[in-house]
């Protein structure tokens, strides 16, 4: 990154935070967003046999835990 937009960011945030923050949380909602996006389109690839036995290999490992 260049020097000068590393200052024009300090005055963004200088002069008003709250739209810095904003943008930056926005940000990490588009992020997530795509990670469910992303998972939702695996499970749906996969077939159900598949699904299942994914399931029944979770389940008894997250009981175990608690």
């Amino acid at each position: 990154m260049h020097t000068l937009q590393i200052q024009r960011q300090y005055m963004l945030i200088l002069l008003n935070p709250h739209f810095h923050l904003n943008k930056l949380n926005s940000l990490r909602r588009k992020r997530k967003q795509k990670r469910k996006n992303g998972i939702l389109v695996v499970n749906q690839m996969m077939t159900l046999k598949q699904s299942l036995t994914g399931i029944t290999m979770i389940l008894p490992y997250k009981t175990k835990k608690i």
